[in-house]
């Protein structure tokens, strides 16, 4: 997948543990490693010595720190889609229209009342985080979905 190489990063430097990605489809966007650097111990490397973490290049489609330690691309592409702003009707639009499903069907996928996806649409609720990350799951892999679905979602019917 050319679009989503990861092409070049550099260390954003008003932002501790941030980095500005290049992809290969010229988009740029900026990841904050900070959550993974304080949860994941192969990383905490970072918090004894923050100036390691500028010592970054791109090698093979990864980034590569001059201390060893390596994240792929795809890791970085996951934790950058998680970190997109953007709201959560729109979210929920998006999973909906590509799935063509009935707002039945997207409350019982998700585990909600229909009435309680019409809030969500309208803005007059917020989705948990948990959630958002199970929406972009379904977007990224509908067989989440369709386990979800179960032949009760039949009865539900199917937009037009």
């Amino acid at each position: 997948m050319l679009d989503r190489e990861l092409v070049s990063a550099e260390v954003v430097f008003h932002a501790p543990f941030t980095i500005r990605v290049l992809w290969g489809n010229s988009e740029h966007v900026t990841v904050d490693l900070s959550g993974l650097i304080a949860c994941d111990p192969t990383y905490s490397a970072f918090t004894q010595n923050p100036s390691a973490f500028h010592d970054l290049t791109i090698s093979d489609g990864e980034m590569r720190w001059g201390n060893g330690l390596k994240m792929t691309s795809e890791s970085l592409r996951l934790m950058a889609e998680e970190q997109r702003s953007g709201s959560d009707a729109e979210l929920l639009e998006q999973l909906q229209s590509r799935h063509q499903l009935t707002n039945g069907q997207l409350a019982h996928a998700l585990g909600y009342q229909e009435s309680q996806i019409k809030n969500f649409k309208a803005g007059r609720a917020k989705m948990s985080h948990s959630v958002l990350v199970t929406i972009r799951a379904m977007l990224r892999d509908p067989h989440i979905l369709y386990a979800r679905m179960g032949f009760s979602a039949m009865k539900l019917g199917r937009r037009r």
